[in-house]
């Protein structure tokens, strides 16, 4: 079965189904570099700990071109995530090749080196900054409600660049991990979401049948006052009360 979404899935982000996910996902653009490149290059994997990422290198010498590094939980939630994120930036610079960051992640806080300020709103991108200009990024971005991008990935001359379809490769790491078998989609997944977000992750799951639709609004403010009631009515839990409220009227459906 599909992802219910059209790009990157939330659930994922699930602790218990996460490192999995990402093993897979590192192997599955591993499988589809390796169709695109020519014989000049050789794509490998890395591991540092538990952390894999992709390189490539030339065929003839062994030279690092481009690091592709999938962003780990860690990477985004832990200090010492961070530190082995940044350290693995340093030596791509030093190395003198061209690095992709591949961010599909919603926890935490982006360790990449760049302001979003002014920036149109995304959740989820992929950062090219090539070796040549290392200081530019170029970003490719997509949302809950839109397929993961295409871009280009840098080799030893812009003229050789490949594109790189990651929808593509994460459609097919959802399938062979049989994650919808393994995802509870009733439940709201483990991120932080706006208000907005929220919204447009459950008009997905009501429309492919894995949530039921929105009780009636009167309903769900009635029961999300009497949560609020029932726990002594604290200040600035309106929205998780509401929350609560819709998935209790939900189960008893």
């Amino acid at each position: 079965m599909h992802s219910p979404f059209p790009g990157m899935d939330p659930f994922l982000e699930d602790a218990a189904v996460w490192p999995d996910f990402h093993r897979r996902f590192v192997a599955c653009l591993h499988e589809a570099l390796e169709r695109k490149l020519s014989e000049r290059y050789l794509a490998g994997r890395a591991r540092r700990g538990t952390i894999d990422w992709l390189e490539i290198r030339m065929r003839d010498n062994g030279a690092l071109v481009t690091t592709l590094d999938i962003l780990d939980l860690a990477d985004r939630t832990t200090d010492r995530g961070r530190e082995s994120y940044l350290c693995r930036r340093h030596q791509v610079k030093e190395s003198n090749a061209s690095l992709v960051d591949i961010d599909l992640l919603l926890q935490g806080q982006s360790p990449l080196p760049y302001s979003r300020e002014g920036l149109p709103l995304w959740q989820y991108s992929v950062t090219v900054a090539r070796s040549t200009s290392p200081e530019r990024y170029e970003i490719y971005t997509s949302s809950l409600d839109k397929r993961l991008p295409r871009f280009r990935v840098p080799l030893d001359s812009p003229a050789r660049d490949e594109v790189l379809d990651l929808q593509y490769a994460f459609a097919r790491c959802y399938e062979e991990g049989q994650y919808s078998q393994r995802i509870d989609y009733a439940r709201d997944p483990p991120v932080p979401m706006s208000d907005t977000d929220w919204d447009t992750m459950d008009g997905i799951l009501v429309a492919a049948n894995l949530r039921p639709p929105l009780p009636a609004h009167n309903d769900i403010a009635v029961a999300a006052h009497a949560i609020w009631e029932e726990e002594g009515r604290p200040h600035g839990h309106d929205k998780t009360h509401w929350r609560r409220a819709i998935e209790e009227l939900r189960r008893k459906s």
